[in-house]
């Protein structure tokens, strides 16, 4: 059958529909002829002045000749319905019924005749399935099972009839899926392309589940169970992904999909225009999608951006009377697909919901060693600097969808040289690190090399070492005046026992909303855990401070959650503070060592001023006697403060002089609070 066929068929259909409803509307007038009145325009042919005589003969004529036709005007024959039906399992009812939902879209008369029948049953919700019932003559029972709403048709998500609609024709009545009415009306759109506007196979995976090393096995119990799942075609195969935005989800379920050797499809969450897909129309998208692959032993369906979709469970309902929170539920549980559902809160689901699924999995923002790892697997084509890299990698905030977005743009830039792509790689990236964290990435560091012999603690460190390394796991409080070298002794505290470092800062973890801090401290300790590094946290009396202090609640709970997590922490901590006062006695006695940091002493002060002056090469202006006196009175340095001008030293180049280095620290210590209380001797 031709395009020319099908389209003769269809007017034929309409035709046949419609004398069907003009003979049971004139047959059930009982004498009320105004009803016609608004289908003299549209049959004009039948309805032209007439005795009611007449006006019966000549329907009931042109019925009959429309009848004797209908064996081969089944719509459920036609090509585009058979092939939809075959695609979704629908029942020959079932396909009648949504050709005819969408064949009478348009069709003038066809919209009156149905605006008749609802103006003399404007509440009746059976009005609709008469009105297809008397069209198709099929039995109305059999037309009401195809409405049900356990039925294929509906769960099917191509068909939802609206029955709140009050004073509206039944055909404005029959809500289907964008594309379809086209589809069946043969205006050259063919299934797939009506398909693809609510799922699409998803791009090949730019990453693999050994790209995702923080998760331990988790990744892979979650491949071996999806391709059980789909092998054996179990029903209701629900995995939930969660976590912070940019951390690789997405990438992560194409990964899995294709370790477990599935097709991934997504369901859309945007049009052709690209204008978003929201809420239920979004659960209707899964559902086509859930029967068109059922068949299908490769599929793995990926929901991603669920968070509004679920919160609209308590403001939205299906139909008149059936909670879209308890339709939702049941979906859970049968669908044939299994379904990879992606949201970056994990609150925004209700706990019955969250009970539905078979595996829950955070994802959280990758470790450093894995940041590193994947800076290479993006960045790498491109021969970004070394040392630039590697201090990427120490900011927390560096996730995939910033690194894949990052490699975008220098490809569409095209730079000529590593060092050009270098500077476009940086200013990509920090546009959206400083929204998000206020915070710009590291560059590589020009500090003064750390030694031992410039720190001034009040303990024996090589003990403390040696403890550390015995026993796999300590706990450090490192207090004192800011700059003095509590977290440089941290980081040289890992390389002596060989782990990877993990540095937080206070800031890194407090968040405004109640409850999330305490998921961030929790975090930072798991993924401690995960990579056996040594967890460093700077500012710590933000969180260890004196509970009897505490106004709020929330205060008390992140103390609490810290104290917590610290304890049943097996690993290597270490809490900076400069405020050792502040914090509280019960945190305190959690840490084995409790080590004091002090400044410099005046011989270290001139020991590292002399190293300041090999370094960097800088011109002899002052004599020996002069600087060493001037020295002797900053009691107040610290190995910070040198590290602090090395850039500014470096800046200066052969200009730079021991006089400079000198007004730099005397700068310095004026700077600081206890600097500018007392009395410096000099001016």
């Amino acid at each position: 059958m031709n395009d020319t066929q099908l389209r003769r068929v269809l007017r034929r259909l309409r035709r046949l529909w419609a004398l069907r409803l003009l003979n049971k509307l004139f047959n059930d007038a009982s004498g009320d002829k105004d009803r016609f009145g608004r289908l003299r325009p549209f049959a004009a042919e039948l309805l032209r002045g007439a005795t009611d005589a007449i006006l019966a003969a000549r329907i009931a004529a042109a019925l009959a000749r429309a009848e004797r036709g209908a064996g081969e005007l089944d719509p459920a024959h036609l090509p585009p319905v058979r092939a939809l039906a075959t695609a979704f399992g629908l029942a020959l009812d079932e396909a009648r019924v949504l050709a005819f939902a969408a064949i009478v879209q348009g069709d003038d008369l066809l919209v009156e005749l149905g605006g008749v029948e609802f103006r003399y049953r404007p509440h009746s919700p059976a009005a609709v399935a008469n009105f297809a019932s008397d069209a198709l003559a099929v039995e109305r029972r059999r037309v009401q099972r195809t409405l049900l709403k356990r039925s294929v048709l509906s769960r099917s998500g191509l068909l939802r009839v609206d029955y709140g609609r009050y004073n509206t024709a039944a055909p404005e009545r029959f809500e289907l899926v964008e594309g379809l009415v086209d589809y069946l009306a043969l205006r050259r759109v063919d299934l797939d392309g009506v398909l693809s506007r609510y799922f699409r196979q998803m791009e090949a995976a730019r990453l693999g589940i050994e790209d995702y090393p923080h998760l331990g096995t988790q990744v892979e119990r979650l491949r071996d169970y999806l391709a059980a799942s789909a092998r054996c075609r179990a029903s209701g195969a629900n995995v939930l992904l969660f976590g912070p935005p940019g951390t690789g989800k997405s990438e992560l379920a194409l990964a899995v999909a294709a370790a477990a050797g599935l097709c991934a499809y997504s369901v859309r969450t945007a049009d052709d225009d690209g204008d978003p897909i929201e809420g239920y129309e979004r659960l209707r998208a899964f559902e086509l999608a859930q029967r068109a692959l059922r068949d299908r032993r490769d599929a793995l369906l990926v929901f991603d951006e669920v968070e509004d979709v679920f919160r609209s469970a308590e403001r939205s309902s299906v139909g008149r009377s059936v909670s879209f929170k308890g339709w939702l539920n049941e979906r859970l549980e049968r669908n044939p697909v299994p379904t990879l559902w992606i949201c970056n809160e994990v609150e925004a689901l209700e706990a019955s919901q969250r009970r539905r699924f078979d595996l829950v999995l955070e994802v959280p923002v990758p470790g450093r060693s894995t940041r590193r790892r994947l800076i290479d697997r993006y960045l790498g084509a491109f021969h970004i600097d070394e040392g630039e890299s590697s201090a990427w990698a120490e900011h927390s905030g560096l996730t995939p969808a910033l690194l894949a977005r990052a490699a975008r743009v220098i490809d569409r830039v095209a730079p000529t040289s590593p060092e050009a792509a270098t500077r476009v790689a940086r200013a990509s990236i920090e546009e959206v690190l400083r929204l998000e964290h206020g915070a710009p990435l590291p560059s590589p560091r020009l500090n003064t090399p750390f030694n031992r012999e410039y720190l001034n603690p009040d303990a024996n460190l090589d003990q403390v070492v040696d403890f550390v390394r015995q026993s796999g796991s300590g706990r450090l409080c490192l207090y004192g005046p800011p700059g003095t070298g509590k977290s440089a002794f941290a980081v040289h505290l890992a390389e002596q026992i060989d782990r990877p470092v993990l540095r937080k800062r206070a800031s890194d973890l407090q968040s405004p909303y109640i409850g999330v801090t305490e998921r961030n401290i929790a975090a930072a300790f798991d993924e401690a855990r995960r990579e056996q590094s040594v967890l460093i946290l700077d500012e710590a009396d933000s969180f260890l401070f004196q509970r009897s202090a505490g106004q709020r609640s929330w205060e008390i709970s992140q103390v609490n959650e810290l104290l917590t997590q610290l304890e049943a922490f097996e690993g290597v901590f270490v809490a900076s503070s400069n405020l050792f006062e502040l914090i509280d006695p019960a945190a305190l006695r959690r840490f084995d060592f409790k080590l004091r940091f002090d400044y410099l002493r005046p011989s270290q002060r001139r020991a590292l001023f002399r190293e300041q002056i090999q370094r960097w090469q800088l011109r002899r202006e002052l004599d020996d006697v002069s600087w060493e006196s001037r020295l002797d009175r900053l009691d107040l340095l610290t190995p910070g403060d040198f590290a602090a001008l090395a850039r500014r030293l470096r800046a200066m180049g052969e200009q730079a002089s021991d006089a400079n280095l000198m007004e730099l620290l005397v700068a310095e210590v004026k700077m600081k609070p206890e600097g500018r209380r007392r009395s410096m001797g000099f001016t």
